[in-house]
Formats: structure tokens, sequence, C-alpha cells
């Protein structure tokens, strides 16, 4: 009888135990455990002008759960002022549990855009992001805008 309950409880203990935990981390509760930000320690969000203009950032992505997640793609947009380039990474980048990675994104402007840019002395900057993430428990989703106080702007004449 005892050895009938050894090998049974380890077997229940294995079918509820991963129940247990989809109950207890939903989407939501992943999602708010992933911290995701500008690095301002990098160069931060930056618009280049030139012949081939574009908008860059550097973003962290601080995980806090207990699971190393995978972040399948990112996508989203970058705005000064208004609506100006849409990116999409689709190259997958794990965080460890507990950890914190960097990731960068850039996005082709037209020349238009940057003309906007030219001529928009001052304007809100900030990065429209979605990304989709997975870990051992479920899968989830992020949406997030990040907002920045300063955009380093690289060949303008107004530039900082």
């Amino acid at each position: 009888m005892i050895n009938l309950l050894t090998e049974f409880f380890p077997k229940m203990l294995g079918h509820v135990f991963p129940v247990a935990i989809r109950w207890y981390y939903t989407q939501e509760k992943l999602a708010d455990r992933v911290k995701i930000r500008v690095c301002e320690d990098r160069d931060g969000l930056e618009y280049w002008n030139g012949e081939l203009p574009q908008a860059q950032a550097w973003i962290r992505v601080t995980n806090l759960t207990p699971f190393p997640i995978v972040i399948d793609r990112l996508y989203g947009s970058f705005w000064y002022g208004t609506q100006l380039a849409h990116y999409s990474v689709l190259k997958q980048h794990k965080v460890p549990a507990s950890g914190e990675k960097d990731i960068y994104i850039e996005a082709p402007l037209t020349s238009g855009q940057a003309a906007y840019i030219e001529k928009t002395r001052k304007a809100e900057s900030s990065l429209h992001l979605g990304a989709l993430c997975r870990c051992n428990v479920r899968e989830f989703q992020l949406e997030r805008t990040l907002k920045t106080g300063h955009a380093r702007l690289v060949n303008f004449s107004h530039g900082n």
C-alpha cells in the first residue's frame, strides 16, 4: 500500500502543480511583472537625419517573473509629436528569470518625416510597443507606451 502511495503521489503532484501555477500566474499577472523602459544609459531614443533617415531606440526588458521568458516579436511605432514610423523585430529574445535584456529597435523614416522633425522644435517623443511573449506557464502579450522627456536628434539643424 505504501509503495502504491509513493508512486501515485508524485504522479498526481506532477498533474496538479502545473495547473495551480497556471491558475496563479494569469496572463495579466505575467504581463505586469515584465517591465520595459527606454535605456537612458545607452543612446535612448534617437532620430537620425541624412541620406537614410531613421529612428532607433534601445529598450531594457526586466523580467520579474520566476520563469525565463522568450519575446517572440516586438512591434509598434515611434512618435515625435505624431506617429512617425512603424517597426517590427522578429528575432527572438530570451530574458532570464529575474533578469534583464537590452534590445535594439530601428525603423526607417521617409524624407517627409525627417522634414517634419526638422521643423518641429519641441515635441513629445514616445515609443509605442507591443510584444508577444511566452514562458513555461503560458503565452502572453505586452502593450506599452514608453514616454521619454528627451529624444536625441542627430544631424538636424536644431539637434541637441
